[in-house]
């Protein structure tokens, strides 16, 4: 009996020891979840602000301005000749760039004489004489403008030869005259004018406090769009079909919000100094958002390994499951396993951007330091089997219908939005390039850039 009973424990003991052989439990500590703040700096980007110039509104202010008798020499006594001058047509104005150049036709009414033995004969005529002027304008730094407007000559409409009472007036001598004596007020009246209307200054320090506005992209999502801006520059003006243009473009930080509420916002209260530049891309940037729930990164990861068995030699385990999350700018795979090992072993990787795949996929993926160091004493066999490379490989995060919804959610948001008074936003985001992947309580956030262009048209902002 004691031979038998010793024979039991001994049968007992062994199968204990190759059930132990064979299976192992370990309790591995879980790596603690912690997230770092992150804060970033908004893109800058230039926003366009179009300004135009209408060459028909321009000629309006200057035939209403310029108009009547427009000169007069009532003395015959010194040259023998008397004049009278009015404006017998529309002034045409064509501005070309940073110059315009303007025609002025005019009826002259001529009257000449001689006196002879104290007897003077007089005649009088009509003529008609185009008088033509250039004026050049500059926009200094304080956004003043100037001007200077010079005559650039004349042609005659009607026939120039003029005979009175038995002498001929030199018709050079005539023009010189009418210009001569119209030089000072023309060319003052039209530089008034210009002083007048092109007032930028205060057009601009307008728009510089109405781009400062938040704006509402879209109310269903709660978007809203916050410029600072922080310089201001313009192109040299450009002339097409009657309208003469400038980009005016505004560098500032942009910013794309999600909020109940308008963002509360610190106005940058000084208009810069303006700065001429000869080309602007216009390109525009804003920062734009896209989250991978933890929850669903699981479901994706899991859809291909969970039931596989993974094999070393003679042992072998299967996955359960798999959990994410994120540990101090790392994330952490904690999957569940059975078989020769039961528990939960932990991988720690870095989380990337695939450019190609338009993907988040994990860098530097390996068991996690404390897994590590507790499998090399119980179950080493786990680092020879392919468990490690399976779950990596379905670490795959597709975002592409993330950025193609973001991208058509902003188009939509761009077109012709009206949400701040005497103000039009159009724009259009051509790409979305990922900056960055930070690890929140719940999910990936990943950074995109989206570059496009933008015009913030203010109501009014035309000459």
């Amino acid at each position: 009996m004691r031979v038998k009973s010793f024979y039991k424990l001994l049968v007992g003991l062994s199968a204990a020891l190759f059930i132990q052989g064979c299976s192992s439990t370990s309790k591995i500590p879980k790596p603690n979840e912690g997230y770092t703040s992150f804060e970033y700096k908004p893109t800058s980007s230039v926003v366009n602000v179009p300004v135009s110039l209408s060459e028909k509104m321009l000629n309006s202010k200057i035939n209403a301005e310029i108009n009547g008798l427009l000169f007069e020499d009532k003395n015959m006594t010194d040259d023998n000749v008397m004049l009278k001058v009015w404006k017998v047509q529309p002034i045409a104005v064509q501005i070309n760039g940073m110059s315009i150049d303007y025609r002025i036709p005019l009826k002259i009414w001529l009257k000449g004489g001689m006196t002879k033995l104290g007897i003077t004969v007089a005649k009088e005529v009509e003529l008609q004489i185009a008088l033509k002027y250039h004026t050049t304008f500059g926009i200094a730094p304080d956004w003043s403008v100037s001007s200077k407007t010079v005559s650039s000559g004349f042609e005659w409409i009607t026939n120039p030869e003029v005979s009175l009472v038995g002498f001929k007036v030199p018709v050079k001598y005539v023009a010189d005259k009418i210009v001569g004596g119209m030089q000072g007020r023309v060319c003052a009246e039209i530089d008034n004018q210009i002083k007048t209307q092109f007032d930028i200054k205060n057009q601009m320090a307008t728009a510089w406090k109405q781009v400062q506005q938040p704006m509402l992209l879209n109310k269903d999502y709660n978007l809203w769009l916050k410029l600072t801006p922080s310089e201001i520059t313009a192109t040299p003006f450009t002339s097409r079909n009657g309208i003469v243009s400038t980009a005016i473009g505004v560098k500032s930080q942009t910013e794309v919000l999600v909020s109940t509420k308008a963002p509360v916002v610190t106005p940058v209260a000084k208009l810069p100094n303006f700065r001429l530049i000869q080309k602007s891309d216009g390109q525009f940037n804003f920062n734009i958002w896209t989250d991978i729930p933890y929850a669903e990164a699981e479901q994706i990861a899991i859809k291909e390994v969970k039931g596989k068995m993974f094999s070393s030699g003679s042992k072998n385990v299967t996955v359960n499951s798999l959990q994410i999350y994120g540990s101090n700018g790392k994330i952490i795979v904690g999957a569940n396993l059975s078989g020769s090992f039961n528990g939960t072993v932990y991988f720690a990787g870095v989380p990337v951007y695939n450019k190609e795949k338009h993907a988040v996929e994990v860098a530097d993926f390996d068991f996690e330091m404390q897994t590590k160091n507790i499998l090399y004493k119980s179950a080493a066999w786990l680092f020879k089997s392919t468990i490690k490379d399976a779950i990596k490989e379905n670490m795959v995060f597709p975002i592409s219908s993330y950025l193609n919804t973001a991208k058509s959610t902003a188009n939509a948001s761009l077109k012709n939005n009206r949400s701040v008074q005497n103000i039009a936003i159009n724009g259009v985001v051509d790409q979305i390039d990922i900056d960055n992947i930070y690890l929140a309580d719940k999910s990936f956030k990943v950074l995109g850039i989206a570059r496009g262009k933008l015009n913030v048209a203010v109501e009014g902002l035309n000459f």
